[in-house]
């Protein structure tokens, strides 16, 4: 969502699913979309399963071939299952948000954080390419410390105006 609203590039479309579903079954059903949807022949689409999401379920590749131009849409497909866990919070509000049939609301975070947060405010912010990053100091493990400095990293890549946190940021772990 943070991209979308922001018009900053994306690497990759997040898919979460309520349930855990057989991979290449998603994937058919994808590309069939893409064929009703686009109007697209058979040989002008397709899906594979690309090397495992580092924090997903599983990530895969659709390929759309039309006019002699190629686009490959990467995906990141999580599920509700024990391997997305505390690990991997969003590092900014603006990632705690995703659409649900066309309306936008917060993913589902066992946090209070949110609480104080209206989703216009936040939209607002990303519009704007800011962001406020989010921390969860009471999760110290350096599994979310890494993922979470990852992701600030990221930010800053993309020029996105990252404001402070209230809370202490964690310490990056060093590289080993």
């Amino acid at each position: 969502m943070r991209s979308h609203l922001s018009g900053k590039p994306w690497r990759d479309i997040d898919i979460h699913l309520v349930d855990q579903e057989n991979p290449s079954l998603v994937i058919a059903r994808m590309v069939a979309f893409l064929r009703f949807v686009l109007g697209l022949h058979a040989h002008e689409v397709c899906g594979e399963l690309t090397k495992p999401s580092r924090y997903g379920t599983f990530s895969a590749k659709l390929t759309v071939l039309r006019s002699h131009q190629r686009v490959d849409v990467n995906l990141d497909v999580s599920t509700n299952g024990p391997k997305f866990g505390i690990t991997f919070l969003p590092a900014t509000i603006g990632s705690c948000l995703y659409m649900k049939k066309g309306a936008i609301g917060f993913r589902m975070i066992d946090t209070e954080i949110t609480t104080n947060w209206r989703v216009c405010e936040i939209v607002e912010l990303l519009r704007h390419g800011i962001d406020v990053i989010f921390v969860m100091s009471s999760v110290t493990t350096k599994r979310y410390r890494r993922f979470f400095w990852m992701r600030i990293d990221a930010c800053e890549a993309h020029q996105w105006k990252l404001r402070p946190s209230l809370r202490p940021l964690p310490q990056r772990v060093p590289d080993e």
